[in-house]
Order: C-alpha cells, then structure tokens, then sequence
C-alpha cells in the first residue's frame, strides 16, 4: 500500500491524537512526564522493515505484540532496544527492587506500557476511522531484529506499517517503532477507511 500525501497525513494525525492519549496514561503508570511523538511513519516491505529494524537497532531489542481482528487483522508490535526497556522498568518499579531482581519484572512492566500504547494507537484508528477492532492480550519476547517479523502466520505480501515514535522522559529520549503487519485485504480496508476520513474531513464531519 502506497500512502497519498492526504492519506499519509490522516493516519499521521490519528497516531499523534493516540500517542498524546498514551502518555497521558503512562505518565500516571511510570509516575513522571512522559512526552511521546511521532515523526513520521510508512509502509513497507517485509524485508525493507526487517534491514529498516537491523540498521536502527545494533542489539537485542524487546517487543510486546497484540494481535488485533475485526474489520482489519493486524499483528502490532511495540518495538524497543532492550537498553532503554530497561530504564522504562526501573521508573515503573521505583527504587524497591534491586537491579539484580529487576529482571524478574522486565516482562509484566513493559508488556502494560505496549498493552498502553497499541491499545491507544487500535482505539483511536477505531474511532477516527470508524472501524470494529478487537485486541488480544499483549505478549513480550527479547530477540534479534531480523526475527521479528517472520513467523508461519507472515505471508511474503504482507506489508508492514512502521510508525516512528520518540519517548522522552526525564530527559531522555528513547527511539522505538510501532509496527503493524497487514495483509492485502486489510490494507485496501484501510485506504477506503482513510479515504473517507479525508471525505468527512472535508465537509467538516469530525471523528469525536
């Protein structure tokens, strides 16, 4: 799917009204000021993604995926250096845990931080787009890049949204990817969605 400038814009909007509401609630979660942006984002081959992902991240990275169907099926994808995960734990955690224990809670910490924002990214695009999308529970695995995006439920069609997206707490700023597999049917879904987001736009009918 090749985005038109109209719709590129669109879904850019979508996703910065979800992240602003994500850190709103992550703020609360970590218990300090969480700014969150987006940059920028596209579609992208499968193997574009997987270079894309190997070039950004040099290490081990963390990923907490849902899986969301309805009117689109999508495998989305909270992708993070396993560096900077770390950090999100420790606010999460405060000072009561040791860091040799902190291990031990990496997983149930980061895994509601992606549950927060995928579920913010899946409830807006519902409501700006007028979709029906459900999610699953959030799943966490540290692995090497060029894994991520494989699996038996991957077709070589595929086509990945990657949303760039820039967390910055306490003064430091962590570089993370939103992605979201979909397949030819829930791209063409998509496109018409967008298409009349851009309609209602234009007559001045607003998603609340």
């Amino acid at each position: 799917m090749n985005l038109t400038p109209m719709q590129h814009d669109a879904l850019l909007e979508s996703f910065n009204i979800a992240v602003a509401r994500a850190a709103v609630s992550l703020s609360h979660l970590l218990r300090e000021e969480i700014q969150i942006s987006v940059p920028d984002m596209g579609f992208l081959g499968l193997n574009d993604a997987t270079i894309q992902l190997c070039q950004l991240y040099r290490e081990e990275i963390s990923v907490v995926t849902q899986f969301f169907e309805g009117d689109i099926q999508s495998r989305a994808m909270l992708i993070t250096p396993s560096s900077s995960t770390r950090k999100i734990v420790r606010l999460a955690v405060g000072d009561l845990v040791t860091d040799s224990d902190l291990p031990e809670f990496e997983e149930e910490a980061i895994a509601e931080v992606g549950n927060i924002l995928l579920n913010a990214c899946i409830a807006t695009l519902a409501n700006q787009l007028r979709l029906d999308l459900r999610s699953t529970p959030p799943s966490f695995v540290r692995d090497d890049p060029k894994n991520i995006l494989s699996g038996p439920l991957v077709a070589a069609n595929d086509r990945v949204l990657m949303v760039h997206i820039s967390l910055t707490i306490r003064n430091y700023q962590i570089v993370a990817r939103l992605a979201f597999l979909l397949d030819a049917r829930s791209n063409s879904i998509l496109a018409t969605a967008l298409n009349q987001l851009i309609e209602r736009y234009a007559h001045g009918v607003l998603a609340a």
